[in-house]
């Protein structure tokens, strides 16, 4: 299995994890939901996972963030580096999985209309974003350690 699809699946386990606790608990902390729902986890994370899989593995986010890394003349290899590519990939991640979450949520499991839909996705694409630099950040250099053990290099 190529390394890339490696650190894919694995890096998105999670991410995607990370991100439908963040959806919930943007519901529990205004009161919109009385607490962790496990049965409302697993469906968004069954969506989830393979959304955020197929983003890494067909939307070039890296080319952004190497061109962001590029006019800020920064180093492969510095922290400064690494962090341009951390929000600069979140960036595109995010507004794609959170497009599809809050659908599978507001419209497909709550049946709610396009106005909502559209509240909710403004409302909750900063959280998302910020959640998603959080979890990819602590998550990325172990993905990326295992990944090329399993890749064998």
């Amino acid at each position: 299995m190529p390394k890339k699809l490696i650190y894919i699946l694995l890096l998105n386990l999670a991410t995607a994890a990370g991100l439908c606790v963040t959806a919930q608990l943007l519901l529990i902390v205004p009161g919109l939901m009385p607490g962790f729902n496990f049965v409302r986890f697993a469906i968004n994370f069954a969506v989830a996972y393979p959304c955020a899989c197929l983003i890494g593995w067909l939307v070039p986010a890296e080319r952004l963030g190497l061109a962001a890394n590029g006019a800020l003349h920064t180093k492969p290899g510095t922290l400064p580096f690494r962090l341009v590519m951390n929000l600069s990939i979140n960036l595109i991640f995010t507004v794609l999985m959170s497009a599809v979450m809050t659908a599978l949520n507001v419209l497909v499991l709550e049946g709610g209309t396009l106005p909502m839909f559209l509240g909710s996705y403004a409302g909750s694409l900063i959280p998302m974003y910020l959640a998603s630099c959080l979890v990819s950040w602590v998550a990325e250099p172990p993905a990326g350690r295992a990944a090329a053990r399993l890749a064998g290099g």
